[in-house]
């Protein structure tokens, strides 16, 4: 492609999936300048990227978009696409190459219709890439995390569909949340950042979501809690730490209340399965 390749880029390739209906084939994160340009007619590459910072530009079906801070996307595998770094504000991105034949499936399973969206809501999911750059595991126990993060991302892209259905500030709340999913949120917190008060806040969260704030927060850590038991092969305590849990042992007991076995039994009957 031409352009210069820079000292703080990092480039991880993953072994092929053999077969695998999902799978990436590299992650990274660029600062592509602007004689960085790539043109796909009929791609079996689905590309999932964040930007960082700076502007770009992608082609797709004929228009025109610009693509800029705070906006991730998705190009589907089999559909035409030319993007490229703005001159001006060249981009800083991080970004996912996934195929198989199930990302594009997926897409339509899960009624997501739009390609270009606010990636603030789901950055947690790219900072797992950032993670996984430095990080010395598996290939194997990689896939496995990448093909977690891309179930998250459709159903975070499909809750950002849903969420045009509800209040802003009730938004805000649930964005807040899921953006700081690896560590706990107090009640105080979701009160600063709405300028509301804590009682105000709940009620209208449960009213919106059918849950509080604090069992949203916690279902959804003990969920990715699941993901990681399911496809890596992390220590349980390190699983703990690693969705805001100190204690093991408390982690342990709260998703034995959530899921009727402790992670140890989840995991062993997630292998035989």
């Amino acid at each position: 492609m031409g352009y210069d390749i820079r000292k703080n880029e990092k480039l991880r390739l993953l072994s092929r999936g053999g077969g695998m209906p999902l799978y990436a084939s590299a992650i990274g994160v660029s600062f592509p300048d602007e004689r960085y340009r790539v043109r796909r007619k009929m791609s079996r590459t689905t590309v999932v990227e964040y930007i960082i910072d700076g502007e770009g530009y992608v082609l797709m079906n004929g228009s025109m978009h610009k693509v800029q801070k705070g906006q991730a996307y998705v190009l589907q595998a089999g559909i035409p696409h030319d993007y490229y770094s703005s001159q001006d504000a060249p981009l800083h991105k991080i970004w996912i190459n996934y195929h198989g034949n199930l990302p594009s499936r997926l897409l339509g399973e899960y009624g997501i219709d739009k390609w270009l969206f606010d990636g603030e809501p789901l950055y947690y999911i790219f900072e797992r890439v950032m993670e996984l750059l430095s990080s010395e595991i598996s290939d194997i126990d990689c896939q496995r995390i990448l093909a977690g993060l891309y179930m998250e991302l459709l159903v975070g892209l499909q809750q950002i569909c849903k969420n045009a259905k509800h209040s802003p500030e009730a938004v805000k709340i649930k964005e807040f949340l899921d953006a700081n999913i690896h560590r706990p949120v107090g009640n105080a917190e979701i009160a600063a950042i709405t300028f509301r008060s804590i009682d105000y806040c709940i009620k209208l969260f449960k009213s919106e979501y059918g849950s509080t704030p604090y069992d949203y927060h916690l279902s959804r850590r003990l969920r990715l809690a699941c993901s990681m038991l399911e496809q890596t092969s992390m220590e349980i305590a390190a699983i703990a730490e690693d969705v805001g849990f100190e204690d093991a042992h408390y982690f342990s007991r709260l998703f034995k209340q959530k899921y009727g076995v402790t992670p140890k039994q989840y995991r062993s009957n997630s292998q035989k399965q």
